[in-house]
C-alpha cells in the first residue's frame, strides 16, 4: 500500500482545523485529523499562528509558567472569545436530573424527601453515593447532602437530606 497525498496543503489544513467541526465534511473531518497526528509525529505545532495571536490579544497573565503555557496553548483549538454555531449547554432547559429535587431539599433543609423510587438495590445504592459525594451537579459541593435507602414492596427508594454547605 503506498501513500496517498492529501488534496489539501498544510496551510489550507490549518485553516480548516480552526473552524468548528460540524461545518466540516466527512472527508474534510478525516483530513484534519490525519493532518493533526501528522504534526503530532513531527512535533510541529498544529495551529501556530491563531495560538500566538490568541495569546498576543490576550489580557491573561501566563507569567508563572510561561513555556508550558504556551505548549499547551498550541495544542487548543482556539475560537476566539464568542461560542462557536452549535455550542449547548447540555440540560440547560432544567439543570440536569435531580436539579429541581436538590432545590427544594435546600430550601426545606433538615426535611427528608424521596428523590427516586422504584430501583433495585444496586441502582439505590449508585444513586445514593453520588448524591453524597455530590457527583450529580445539582447535589453539589460533596457532603452537603445525605441519603439514606428504603425498601418498599420490594424495590428501592433513595430518600435525601440536606444537612448544609452553601446554597
Amino acid at each position: 500500500m503506498g501513500t496517498s497525498q492529501s488534496k489539501y496543503t498544510d496551510s489550507e489544513l490549518a485553516d480548516l482545523a480552526t473552524l468548528p467541526e460540524f461545518e466540516l465534511s466527512p472527508g474534510e473531518k478525516r483530513a484534519v485529523t490525519r493532518w493533526k497526528k501528522r504534526m503530532v509525529k513531527e512535533n510541529t505545532p498544529v495551529i501556530a499562528k491563531p495560538v500566538e495571536r490568541a495569546l498576543a490579544e490576550s489580557k491573561t497573565d501566563v507569567s508563572v509558567e510561561p513555556e508550558r503555557a504556551l505548549e499547551t496553548a498550541k495544542e487548543l483549538t482556539w475560537y476566539g472569545e464568542q461560542w462557536p454555531n452549535g455550542a449547548e449547554i447540555p440540560l440547560a432547559e432544567h439543570g440536569g436530573k435531580f436539579y429541581r429535587e436538590a432545590r427544594a431539599l435546600r430550601e426545606f433543609a433538615g426535611r427528608v424527601a424521596r428523590i427516586d423510587k422504584g430501583l433495585t438495590r444496586q441502582q439505590a445504592v449508585k444513586v445514593r453515593l453520588r448524591v453524597i459525594k455530590g457527583e450529580f451537579a445539582a447535589f453539589k459541593p460533596a457532603h452537603t447532602f445525605d441519603a439514606r435507602l428504603l425498601v418498599e414492596n420490594g424495590s428501592y427508594s433513595v430518600l435525601v437530606k440536606y444537612v448544609g454547605g452553601a446554597k
